[in-house]
């Protein structure tokens, strides 16, 4: 049986999920060893982390030696001592090179323990997890870059300079944008690229019966709806200046709000904020609604966005009203693209958007499953003779 790790800076156990767990899962699906390691824990998340019953699980997972899913993929999340961490003291080379030798017990050890120290493939998704090309044997290194990382505002310069280094020494570079694809081209025109934007789960998406979630009892229709985290690319204000302007209109947010912006939100009747809900109840809430958003802001980082929540909603017949970026228009598809309010308060207050024929979008969606990029990419090792 072939092999393959997965290394990234998201925990497996999340309520989003994101490109690299996807990935994992088909993997597994198709019959891969598969393993997801993620960054380290450390004395910083036991004492400062803001979810202490998610820190508790994930310090289960870790004592345990790890995980395995219903899935029958591994995931295991180290501890060290000396962590590297952004923003502080211990955001140096130093610290991000060897953090993992202060593992305890030591990450290589569990690696071998569990048959992933010598490999077909590793696939970071993280320059955090850069080390692993050093204590592990493998065939091909896949890196994956799922945002123009150097836009992030928590990212550093040491973080940006490690992944300079993972992008001159993967053998495959996995781009999820085309704009991005287009910058990369330009500075490292010697690699090779695979573009692979997100897609949709959907096995997950469909299914004979969906529950109407509880919330929802209490709010009228239409409902137009956002999933997703309450980020520095959400943009606050126009969902604010939407919800004045579209009166008729109730606006559901679901989605991990870190920093609780939404608490200004509290007053605006029209306005619901259900926080963060399992991957595997987010179908009923898109089956019910009306319409999704896409409410990011003009930011650098969102014009090489790739919306995976876009094709989850027309997995199930919804329309999606977005904020036009580069990358979205890029990408040809059936959904409503706003330039400014204007444009999205018109679009929202015309109900012909709630009576829209729902065969296109599923047709889209259904070209843009997980599934076919996985193929994608298996083709791709296949040609260059990594497996």
């Amino acid at each position: 049986m072939k092999k393959i790790l997965f290394a990234d800076s998201h925990y497996f156990d999340e309520y989003y999920m994101l490109g690299q767990r996807q990935y994992a899962l088909q993997f597994s699906k198709n019959n891969w060893d598969t393993a997801f390691i993620t960054n380290p824990l450390s004395i910083f998340n036991i004492f400062l982390g803001n979810n202490k019953r998610r820190i508790i699980d994930r310090l289960h997972n870790h004592f345990r030696g790890g995980t395995i899913s219903k899935d029958n993929l591994w995931y295991y999340i180290p501890f060290t001592l000396i962590p590297f961490h952004n923003n502080t003291i211990f955001d140096k080379k130093w610290f991000l090179d060897n953090y993992y030798r202060f593992t305890i017990p030591p990450v290589t050890t569990i690696l071998k323990k569990s048959g992933f120290s010598s490999i077909d493939i590793l696939w970071i998704g993280t320059p955090h997890q850069k080390f692993l090309k050093d204590i592990i044997k493998y065939k091909c290194c896949v890196f994956r870059l799922a945002d123009n990382t150097k836009e992030f505002k928590k990212s550093g310069n040491t973080l940006l300079k490690a992944q300079e280094e993972m992008l001159q020494s993967a053998d495959i570079i996995l781009v999820t944008s085309m704009v991005l694809l287009d910058e990369l081209r330009n500075d490292y025109p010697d690699k090779e690229f695979i573009y692979c934007p997100n897609g949709v789960d959907s096995s997950n998406f469909l299914r004979s019966q969906y529950n109407i979630p509880e919330e929802y009892l209490r709010i009228k229709n239409p409902i137009a709806l956002y999933i997703g985290a309450i980020e520095e690319w959400f943009d606050l204000q126009l969902v604010s200046d939407l919800a004045k302007r579209c009166p008729k209109v109730n606006f559901v947010i679901i989605g991990v709000d870190k920093y609780e912006k939404m608490k200004k939100f509290s007053l605006i009747k029209n306005i619901f904020y259900l926080g963060p809900k399992q991957y595997h109840d987010i179908p009923n809430y898109i089956y019910y609604c009306d319409c999704g958003i896409i409410p990011f802001n003009n930011s650098k980082l969102v014009q090489s966005v790739s919306p995976i929540k876009m094709y989850e909603f027309f997995i199930l017949g919804k329309p999606v009203v977005s904020k036009r970026w580069k990358e979205l228009s890029l990408l040809n598809s059936p959904c409503y693209l706003a330039n400014d309010l204007q444009d999205f308060v018109g679009i929202l207050n015309d109900r012909n958007i709630f009576s829209i024929d729902s065969t296109r979008l599923i047709n889209y969606a259904q070209k843009n499953t997980w599934e076919d990029r996985y193929l994608k990419i298996i083709t791709t090792l296949q040609d260059k003779g990594f497996i």
